[in-house]
């Protein structure tokens, strides 16, 4: 018994000391050191589950992305979450079906102005040339739900995780991985 306390003793020991030498280094002006979030943290595919913009609300998971001003989808419509796809620099946006992804593509940037919750979008064209930049924040819950709030039309980076209208900017909530949808009568949507 005594070996074993021992034995978790010295893991404890090193854990510590790990990460005491592998923390960020203080900053010259004597702020406390900020952890610095890796791109790691959040490449792969997300599947958007939340939309708030302005004053709109929806969920990709429910309706269509391509019908939103139109009426609520039918029994029988085939609904495609829309997917997220975060590489080490850039973002492949589009509904979760063949031959119609992406729609959209951004490049990133992570810890912009030295925070490490801060995220630079810019939608880029399909030249690849930069349309718009939102700035935006960013929280990682957990591993597996990520919420992006970014502010419209290059307005001021928000603070809070809220939509609005003035400034003008949307939040999203991403669940990671590609998930599946049902119709909204309960029945699985028809084949392609």
């Amino acid at each position: 018994m005594r070996g074993q306390a021992t034995t978790i003793g010295i893991v404890l020991g090193i854990v510590l000391a790990v990460s005491y030498c592998c923390a960020v280094p203080q900053q010259p002006d004597g702020d406390a050191p900020q952890q610095v979030r890796e791109v790691k943290e959040i490449l792969g595919s997300w599947t958007e589950i939340y939309v708030e913009s302005r004053d709109e609300y929806f969920s990709s998971l429910y309706y269509s992305w391509q019908s939103l001003d139109g009426p609520p989808p039918t029994k029988k419509e085939r609904y495609y979450p829309t997917l997220v796809k975060f590489g080490k620099s850039s973002i492949e946006v589009g509904p979760n079906r063949k031959g119609h992804f992406p729609t959209k593509r951004y490049q990133y940037e992570l810890n912009v102005e030295n925070r490490d919750d801060t995220i630079d979008l810019t939608l880029l064209d399909k030249e690849g040339k930069a349309l718009s930049k939102h700035r935006g924040i960013f929280h990682l819950v957990k591993d597996d739900l990520l919420i992006v709030c970014y502010a419209l039309e290059d307005g001021p980076r928000p603070e809070r995780f809220v939509s609005s209208m003035k400034p003008p900017s949307t939040m999203v909530i991403l669940r990671r991985g590609e998930l599946s949808v049902t119709s909204r009568a309960g029945s699985e949507p028809p084949p392609e």
